[in-house]
Formats: structure tokens, C-alpha cells, sequence
């Protein structure tokens, strides 16, 4: 197998385990909105 064949194997594997992280995150209801988020950016830098 070539260097670029596992590099991009690789990075397909961590896309997919992002994705059942956030699958899990909804299942578990640990989202917030978006406006929650910015609000957090900006609490936490001050801006």
C-alpha cells in the first residue's frame, strides 16, 4: 500500500469517527445552538 493510499484511508477513518461522535452527542442531547457557541467564543476571548 502506498504512503498516499494509508494517508487517505486515514483520514476517511477520522472523518467517520467525527461523525459518530456528533451522532452521539445528539443521542445523548449534548448540542447547543449556534448562538450558544458564538456566546461562549466570546465569553471565554473577551470579545
Amino acid at each position: 500500500m502506498s504512503i498516499e493510499a494509508y494517508e487517505k484511508i486515514a483520514y476517511m477513518n477520522d472523518i467517520y469517527e467525527k461523525i459518530k461522535q456528533g451522532e452521539s452527542a445528539i443521542d445523548k442531547n449534548r448540542t447547543i445552538t449556534a448562538k450558544q457557541s458564538v456566546d461562549a467564543l466570546r465569553e471565554k476571548y473577551e470579545i
